[in-house]
């Protein structure tokens, strides 16, 4: 019984353990982190996205966002992008407002970059989907 017992505590050990493992992964190599907003002002939708690269990056490029408004189908209209954005630094923020878009609908913003760092490229993505029921203050 003891030997039972012993074996199911030392799994769980194992499991928590690959878990935690898991969990700390970095996402990215050559990015620290992505900010993103995708908010509801009065009418208008206020987007940003940030990228923060490693220090010794040295360009972020082949940015293209793109913005969505989402049917409950599921089906995505794309509403305006922006492409081909770049910066000669480790560090990309982006701002845009648009206009006309309305409260309890939900709408989608997603980009797609190269971060260069050391000679190596990394392309990331990442999108925030909101559902647009208040404005900000």
């Amino acid at each position: 019984m003891k030997i039972k017992r012993l074996i199911s505590v030392f799994l769980l050990l194992i499991m928590a353990l690959s878990v935690t493992a898991n969990a700390v992964q970095p996402r990215w190599t050559n990015t620290l982190a992505v900010t993103m907003d995708n908010a509801y002002d009065n009418g208008d939708a206020k987007l940003r996205i940030t990228i923060n690269a490693m220090s010794d990056a040295d360009k972020i490029d082949n940015v293209d966002i793109r913005f969505y408004r989402v049917a409950t189908s599921g089906t995505e209209t794309l509403i305006a992008s922006w492409n081909d954005l770049s910066v000669n630094d480790f560090i990309f923020h982006w701002t845009m407002t648009v206009p006309n878009v309305y409260k309890y609908l939900t709408y989608r913003l997603e980009f797609n970059a190269d971060v260069h760092r050391n000679g190596v490229v990394e392309t990331i993505s990442d999108a925030k989907t909101s559902i647009y029921n208040y404005s900000i203050q």
